[in-house]
């Protein structure tokens, strides 16, 4: 392990532009010790190539599209620096950011992993970039649309959207787009869980870190900025498949057996119907609609023709 070695890992499926300019962003570092690895997961659009020149950038093409954990998994034979940075292909870091999160893990030896506020394209700041771990009635108010509808009254199940995001402090979650971990922790509890394709796989992370003990601190005085949602705005009916598939997961590993019957019985059936409800009463969008049947219709797919059960 090469100290104060920083490994960035980047996963690319058709970004675009937005995967130059996330590199271009990163660069100027002036915590220079660094190198970039891009895992192109099977991209069709040529967005890993014209990339800039530089010995310290490298392309790891896949043969298929592995998802956002196991893309990872697999970029963790590349690496051998003192911490690993997850790193959205849509997100622009500044001179001073690695630099600065680097620092603070140096001297905060129980914090293993370190992220960073954000804020969107039009300057906003984001608050639902620090997560927490659901319970079976938080879950539900996400499933059946409550926590959409009234906030305040029924509370959010991952996302910490009633947090104070002016203040610095330790969390249960940070977002992935930005996670500084210590490799040395990767090294001896393992990485991402390869049962997720995309969504809360870093969460699940997350949880696992905490239970052995480690912290995880959200840095308000360290700002990038982040285009939510990149290539995952233009495939909304695989985008739901893959939330539902990664809540189904999450919850049958972490929840009880009979918390986890309950709430994955709540997302199967009431769950498509608040979303079909929701769909044309709130939204009034036949394409919407449309899209959530199909999502939703992968998802019964996976659940009761591939036994995923």
């Amino acid at each position: 392990m090469v100290e104060g070695l920083v490994d960035i890992i980047i996963v690319n499926w058709n970004s675009g532009s937005l995967l130059k300019e996330c590199i271009c962003s990163a660069l100027p570092s002036t915590h220079s010790n660094y190198r970039i690895h891009i895992i192109d997961n099977n991209s069709e659009d040529g967005s890993s190539y014209n990339l800039p020149t530089d010995p310290r950038i490298t392309v790891h093409s896949m043969q298929e599209n592995l998802g956002f954990g196991n893309a990872c998994n697999a970029a963790l034979k590349f690496c051998n620096g003192q911490y690993i940075l997850l790193l959205n292909p849509d997100t622009l870091i500044k001179n001073h950011t690695i630099q600065k999160a680097v620092q603070f893990a140096e001297n905060n030896t129980g914090c293993i992993v370190y992220g960073c506020a954000q804020e969107d394209e039009f300057g906003k700041l984001q608050k639902f970039t620090v997560g927490r771990f659901p319970n079976l009635i938080t879950f539900c108010n996400d499933i059946l649309g409550l926590s959409y509808l009234n906030p305040r009254l029924f509370k959010n199940g991952f996302l910490c959207t009633d947090w104070e995001y002016s203040k610095s402090d330790y969390v249960q979650h940070v977002m992935g787009s930005f996670y500084l971990i210590k490799a040395s922790w990767i090294h001896a509890h393992g990485f991402f869980d390869d049962r997720y394709f995309v969504y809360l796989e870093d969460i699940d992370l997350s949880h696992r870190i905490l239970q052995s003990g480690g912290k995880i601190f959200y840095d308000r005085d360290n700002l990038i900025c982040h285009k939510q949602g990149g290539i995952s705005k233009k495939v909304k009916a695989k985008r739901l498949f893959y939330s539902l598939h990664a809540k189904h997961e999450f919850i049958k590993k972490h929840f009880s057996w009979p918390a986890f019957i309950v709430a994955d019985s709540i997302m199967i059936v009431p769950g498509f119907f608040a979303r079909i409800i929701h769909a044309i009463l709130v939204e009034k969008s036949y394409r919407i609609l449309m899209e959530s049947i199909k999502g939703y219709g992968l998802f019964y797919k996976h659940l009761f023709i591939k036994k995923i059960l």
